[in-house]
């Protein structure tokens, strides 16, 4: 036989008697069968990439040997079969036949292989969920309207550490009245549910029915594999609200005693329809008192307030939140509305009548003063009818200080030197002035009987305190 030929059945003999394996991306490798004739295997597919399960469950994973054209190979033709292992027992095992059972809480691997082939699948093991902790408790009471903020916890069993369960499946369903923001949602990271419950505005008992559905849906996890069957029974609780609806509304607010001296204040109060009399442009404290169907107040309940003319008056947040603008008479209007989409729970409404210093009358219209001594003037402040305001404060000044001295608040003028000036007495938005003549005590007597007629020569305005252009006037002693 030529030379040549025997070679090529050497290198044929060589390769059918040494098998070669690969793994899934490597080299082909291949078995050996009953025939001598090589089966060559290119990779494993797996029936799942990821599995979830819960501690305890099972579940089978089908291993398929492929070989280099993707064509199934049958189980006879591996000799050793395929053979199973799991990064971390502890958490998921697996036989040799490919079953895998939850053993506790975390995410593991398990791994086909058949030679340096191997296909895996994440597996997310998750406790069994036992019972439900909502933050707030089982029994609540709050406030007709409101949106409470709801999270439950979905704990396993105390035997498997009761930690929170994550991907679970929750049900929020509101009895009563009312809704909740969402009615189906799944426990995160944390094993925690959450939703928003609404509360009806009718009903002084409402539930909220919290149910967990392990097994309705699949375990929140990396890719798309089943639950292990069988499914675990749901485990549900019930959060109870004692309802408070508000029924009234009173409005209070701080009133400066117009005669006091030393800052009192009177708190008055406010029914559906008052008027409320304030003088601007000035701030006062007003605050809603919210009270429920038995007249018990509801602390802490906010209000929403409008104003018809907020020109006049208008409610600022803060600690002095009305705001008295300009003259005039509007209504300010506390609304309870804790939601939005429905009607108010309760209103009230209040007439606001500001009034605003609008004209100082000083009294005496003039005055005159010898070196050294002293005189006091008064002031009434009159709103925009003309009526006077009690206790409203003015501020005194001079035009010039070398001429006299004026107290800022008590109107006492003290004469310094020989001269004429004016006095001004000034509350918010209004201003008037009065002329003042100083002179030597010697000539006081004098004075007295001239001061009259030039401050009528003067031509100044009582209330104005402006003297007309081009007036001239030469005061005694000058």
């Amino acid at each position: 036989m030529p030379h040549g030929w025997i070679r090529v059945t050497l290198v044929a003999a060589s390769l059918m008697a040494a098998p070669w394996t690969t793994t899934c991306g490597g080299s082909p490798t291949a078995t050996q069968t009953g025939n001598n004739k090589p089966v060559v295997v290119g990779s494993l597919r797996l029936d799942q990439d990821s599995l979830r399960l819960y501690v305890g469950d099972t579940l089978d994973v089908v291993a398929t040997a492929l070989d280099e054209n993707q064509n199934p190979v049958a189980p006879s033709e591996l000799p050793s079969g395929i053979k199973w292992t799991s990064s971390d027992a502890g958490i998921a095992s697996v036989d040799s036949a490919g079953r895998v059972r939850g053993a506790d809480q975390g995410v593991t691997t398990v791994t086909a292989s058949v030679g340096t082939v191997s296909a895996s699948a994440t597996v997310v093991v998750r406790d069994v969920p036992a019972t439900l902790a909502p933050d707030s408790g089982t029994s609540i009471t709050a406030v007709a309207g409101h949106l409470l903020d709801i999270h439950v916890t979905v704990e396993g069993a105390p035997g498997q550490g009761g930690l929170g369960v994550p991907g679970v499946p929750v049900r929020f369903t509101a009895l009563g009245g009312g809704g909740v923001t969402s009615d189906s949602v799944v426990s995160d990271a944390s094993g925690v549910a959450s939703t928003g419950w609404r509360l009806g505005p009718d009903s002084t008992t409402q539930r909220l029915v919290v149910e967990a559905v392990p097994g309705s849906t699949p375990l929140a996890a990396p890719g798309s594999g089943p639950l292990a069957a069988p499914t675990h029974p749901p485990v549900s609780d019930t959060i109870t609200a004692a309802v408070r609806i508000p029924a009234s509304i009173t409005l209070r607010a701080i009133l400066w005693k117009p005669t006091s001296t030393a800052g009192e204040v009177d708190t008055a109060v406010f029914n559906e329809g008052d008027t409320l009399t304030a003088i601007g442009p000035s701030g006062s404290a007003l605050w809603a008192i919210v009270s429920d169907r038995d007249g018990a107040t509801i602390d802490g309940e906010s209000v929403v307030w409008s104003s018809a003319d907020t020109m006049i008056a208008q409610v600022y947040s803060g600690e002095y939140n009305l705001g008295a603008q300009g003259p005039g008479t509007t209504t300010i209007t506390a609304t309870d509305q804790p939601d939005p989409d429905a009607p108010p729970l309760a209103s009230t409404l209040i007439y606001v009548h500001v009034r605003v210093p609008t004209t100082v009358v000083i009294s005496p219209d003039s005055l005159h003063v010898t070196v050294g001594d002293t005189a006091t003037v008064s002031a009434t402040t009159l709103d925009q009818d003309g009526v006077a305001i009690p206790g409203e404060t003015v501020e005194w000044s001079c035009a010039d200080s070398s001429i006299v001295h004026v107290e800022l608040f008590g109107g006492r003028v003290v004469g310094v030197t020989p001269g004429t000036t004016v006095v001004y007495g000034s509350t918010s938005g209004a201003r008037a002035s009065i002329p003042v003549v100083v002179v030597e005590p010697s000539r006081a007597a004098a004075a007295d009987r001239a001061a009259p007629d030039r401050a009528a020569d003067f031509g100044w305005g009582r209330r104005t305190g402006r003297a007309p252009e081009g007036a001239r006037t030469r005061w005694p002693g000058r």
